[in-house]
């Protein structure tokens, strides 16, 4: 902030609307209000919007702003994740402390099998090819099991 203003970048009216800009809601202000009270118009309020000197100090001090309460939101959200009252809170507290993010790590369940992919999709062919024996089997017995009923069901007429 200090370092905008020694360079001279931003006149004193314009910290005065800057400042109000980067309060919630404008500290309630309206433009026409902001402009009457600095003594500009609208009109010159509504250039300066568009100035990056006055975009880039609003952003820093916008950000000074929220920081000065990012200690009080964090215990709200912390009690609201421990009370059980919100999953979305406890999902913002745990990504705020670094214990949770967006990225999927996949990780073997035994972290010493180093086997390549290949040697991976050799064992699903291996697996599947039992799978398939094992079904064949199972049908084999099946049949013949239906086949026996069958039989003894002609020995009894």
């Amino acid at each position: 902030m200090t370092a905008l203003i020694r360079q001279g970048t931003l006149t004193p009216e314009q910290l005065i609307v800057a400042e109000h800009f980067a309060l919630p809601k404008k500290a309630g202000k309206t433009i026409t209000q902001l402009a009457n009270e600095v003594g500009v118009s609208e009109r010159q309020i509504y250039r300066w919007r568009s100035e990056p000197a006055f975009v880039s100090f609003v952003r820093v001090r916008t950000m000074a702003n929220a920081m000065d309460h990012l200690a009080d939101v964090m215990d709200q959200v912390a009690e609201s994740a421990k009370s059980g009252k919100s999953i979305r809170a406890a999902d913002i507290y745990l990504r705020a402390v670094g214990v949770m993010n967006d990225q999927l790590t996949i990780r073997p369940a035994n972290p010493e099998d180093e086997r390549t992919t290949e040697a991976v999709q050799a064992d699903i062919q291996r697996l599947l090819a039992q799978l398939e024996e094992q079904e064949r089997e199972y049908n084999k017995f099946k049949d013949r099991g239906t086949h026996d009923e069958s039989m003894e069901l002609e020995r009894e007429v």
